[in-house]
């Protein structure tokens, strides 16, 4: 269920713009977004997502993430690319503990060796991790969305809450769906479990 996740949560950055121009190894832009993924006991899950826009970059061997101020440090060796220039990592906090708003520093590692770092600071909204699904559908403070499924377990389409009732109507080829939530600045998104439709 984690890769539905993880799709839904790409499209939900499709603002990120890609625009690669010649020149070599640089990084654009560094965005991060802090992902809850909750389970059927609404236990949540974290997750920091890593978005890395560079210049002319076709391949990254890795992705690095470090908070100098914790003593902390990750790596990823196989990072995801959304598009030519735009590569992705997802990040597990240390056992026990979560991600501190601090001030972070993303790496990129290409093909041929070259790595580029940035700075970013992360700012996210730790109160979401407490909410319950209830919570999120009666609250006005998030943008909310279904996100429906085919009966094999591929994204469909996404819907509005109010709308939901037709969309089941009218698709009788789904299979399920899961409420998504983001908060109003962007920088923290919910996930909640998949819901299977009868």
């Amino acid at each position: 269920m984690r890769k539905r996740a993880f799709l839904f949560f790409f499209l939900l950055v499709s603002v990120l713009v890609v625009s690669c121009k010649g020149g070599g190894l640089a990084i654009i832009s560094v965005e991060p977004r802090m992902v809850y993924e909750f389970s059927e006991e609404g236990e949540a899950e974290q997750f920091l997502f890593v978005f890395v826009k560079t210049e002319d970059c076709d391949e990254a061997r890795s992705m690095s993430l470090s908070c100098r101020d914790l003593s902390l440090s990750w790596r990823c060796l196989s990072p995801g690319r959304i598009s030519k220039g735009l590569f992705y990592a997802a990040f597990s906090p240390a056992p026990s503990s979560t991600f501190s708003k601090s001030n972070y520093i993303a790496g990129l590692t290409d093909f041929y060796g070259g790595t580029v770092e940035q700075a970013f600071s992360l700012a996210y909204d730790e109160s979401m991790a407490s909410l319950s699904e209830q919570e999120v559908l009666a609250s006005k403070n998030f943008t909310t969305r279904y996100a429906y499924y085919g009966k094999s377990g591929r994204l469909e389409i996404f819907g509005e809450i109010d709308k939901d009732r037709d969309m089941l109507r009218k698709r009788k080829d789904l299979g399920g769906r899961r409420l998504c939530c983001v908060s109003q600045d962007g920088t923290t998104v919910c996930l909640f479990p998949y819901r299977k439709i009868d």
